[in-house]
């Protein structure tokens, strides 16, 4: 028996699924995910190692120059979220967006949390290549990264390798 896992997001309306005859398909409950601390409206602000890092925070729908970007030359671009106050953060999605039609995304990454008192503490990370329990998950453009419940002041994403990979439908 497999077992099948698709993320849901909001702005990505599913049509329909695709799985093997004779498989069952069953849908699990929701879960709750609070308020979106790292948004410019919520108080957040940011800052990067190149561009607009404002436009990580803006809180604009999904889709092509929305976010932020890294400048050209930048080969190890970062992004830190100062969040309004100190807060418990369990997880961070990292969404990357493709250019166009070129399925760019992060490859490799880590996420690191402020911890009052203590400093800079890596969370999570990401290496982009494949491992035991399936492909690589580079090409994700949305990744779900979570970990144990830590009281936060930012959150930083440090990019060390990014993936310029192909164009999608071709």
């Amino acid at each position: 028996t497999e077992i099948y896992t698709l993320s849901l997001h909001d702005a990505l309306p599913i049509s329909y699924l695709l799985y093997p005859a004779g498989d069952t398909l069953t849908v699990g409950p929701t879960v709750s995910y609070g308020p979106n601390l790292a948004l410019a409206s919520a108080g957040a602000s940011a800052t990067a190692s190149s561009g607009n890092a404002a436009a990580a925070i803006s809180g604009l729908q999904i889709g092509e120059g929305q976010g932020w970007s890294s400048s050209a030359g930048d080969t190890t671009p970062s992004l830190t979220v100062t969040l309004p106050q100190a807060a418990t953060v369990d997880r961070v999605v990292v969404d990357t967006q493709s250019n166009g039609s070129t399925a760019s995304s992060l490859r490799t990454y880590t996420v690191s949390v402020d911890v009052p008192g203590s400093g800079w503490q890596q969370v999570a990370s990401e290496s982009g290549t494949p491992g035991p329990s399936g492909p690589s998950t580079y090409r994700f453009h949305e990744q779900q990264l979570a970990f144990a419940p830590t009281v936060a002041t930012a959150v930083r994403v440090n990019v060390s390798e990014v993936n310029f990979g192909g164009y999608y439908g071709g």
